[in-house]
């Protein structure tokens, strides 16, 4: 299953738009929050990310093809809606970005 992920067709034709500007006909949510102060909170709350964590600190188990989001990693995010109601959504990563201040990563659905 998660192999043919890897293969799956993008179910939306702005690809990539994230980047720059971002596309009309969609509803923008931009929110800023601070995280903590210092080099250390900024490493722990990148890890945290890069680990699938916001994924799984939000309750879904995460399948993923790899230990860290990366480029090419593809993911069953399985919503467990209750017994028998085992929702999944499929992810995969084109892209990520990581620097001395910056983290962050481009996850499709």
């Amino acid at each position: 299953m998660l192999d043919g992920l890897r293969e799956a067709a993008f179910t939306y034709g702005e690809v990539g738009r994230t980047r720059g500007e971002l596309p009309a006909g969609y509803r923008h949510l931009r929110r800023r929050a601070v995280n903590g102060r210092g080099r250390g909170r900024f490493e722990e709350a990148a890890g945290v990310l890069l680990a699938w964590g916001v994924q799984r600190r939000a309750g879904p188990r995460v399948q993923a093809t790899g230990e860290t989001v990366a480029e090419g990693v593809v993911a069953l995010v399985h919503l467990g809606l209750g017994p028998g109601l085992d929702g999944q959504a499929g992810t995969s990563t084109p892209s990520t970005a990581e620097s001395s201040d910056v983290c962050g990563a481009t996850v499709r659905a």
